[in-house]
């Protein structure tokens, strides 16, 4: 695989891929399950010229190796490994940070905004919420309906099981359920969907914990992408993220969950639309 950079991260292997020029701005794009990077092919080639472009693989995926402690697969304990990563990227620790997240991976970009700091110029999400704000979401029965595989992957042994014996069949049925066309859908490694699974697991008990904890907005402006024919969330609106952010701004489109594969030019048009407006009203590309 092109672009792939390995380096051991808090005791770990680890790896992402990385293309772009290292003076530019970084855009670090996470991706869900059960994708790895190659998810965002059609948006690295397209900000590769502008950005320089990190997509790592989150715990458990392709080289970034897997722990038998559940807590390296939670949400503080890989926010930890991508700041890291960004230092091993960006030693100085100056260069802005523009950082996209799609479903597991949006809870993960959620989680590490803040603790980038004033670097963050921007946070994108595809589909996908923060633990808090998905704790809200399970407050009507009929997310509950809708997040049932998250309930299934609690199991001790069955989802396990079903990842190593039927692979393909899973992704699958994942893509079909999120309505992706079947030219639109990224190659996915036989082996790469069983242990990620622990990341549920993980993120059930990050849940219950920071709903203890007092939640501060983030400051950095917000974009949110929403495929409006998701089946795995409720319908959005802008309310469902007050009090998590200042500053955002939520376009719905009539796709699936994976909306920024359906329809990639659209999407990049919104991103750079993002990523290049300047505060006072104009707009400025990020490397110049």
């Amino acid at each position: 695989m092109d672009g792939v950079q390995t380096r051991e991260l808090r005791g770990l292997e680890s790896g992402w891929i990385e293309l772009g020029e290292e003076h530019h701005p970084i855009l670090l794009m996470i991706h869900g399950y059960p994708d790895t990077p190659l998810v965002w092919e059609y948006q690295t080639r397209h900000f590769a010229k502008s950005f320089q472009v990190i997509c790592p693989f989150v715990r458990g995926e392709g080289p970034s190796k897997g722990s038998r402690d559940l807590r390296r697969f939670g949400v503080r304990s890989q926010s930890l490994d991508f700041l890291q990563m960004l230092k091993e990227i960006d030693p100085s620790g100056e260069r802005p940070v523009y950082l996209v997240g799609h479903d597991l991976g949006a809870v993960h970009a959620w989680n590490l905004a803040p603790l980038i700091g004033p670097r963050l110029k921007g946070l994108v999400i595809f589909n996908g919420l923060s633990l808090l704000q998905m704790l809200q979401k399970l407050k009507s029965p009929r997310q509950h309906l809708r997040s049932w595989y998250i309930y299934g992957m609690q199991l001790p042994w069955l989802p396990g099981f079903i990842t190593r014996r039927f692979p393909e069949r899973l992704a699958r049925f994942a893509y079909d359920l999120g309505q992706l066309p079947n030219e639109k859908r990224p190659e996915v490694a036989a082996d790469s969907l069983s242990v990620p699974l622990k990341q549920y697991r993980a993120f059930l008990r990050d849940m219950l914990r920071q709903a203890r904890q007092p939640q501060r907005p983030l400051s950095a402006p917000v974009l949110v992408v929403w495929g409006e024919r998701d089946p795995f969330f409720n319908n959005l609106s802008v309310k469902d993220f007050e009090g998590f952010a200042d500053n955002v701004t939520v376009r719905c489109l009539p796709k699936g969950h994976w909306v920024f594969r359906e329809e990639p030019e659209q999407v990049n048009r919104l991103l750079e639309n993002f990523f290049w407006q300047d505060p006072t009203g104009g707009h400025d590309a990020p490397h110049s």
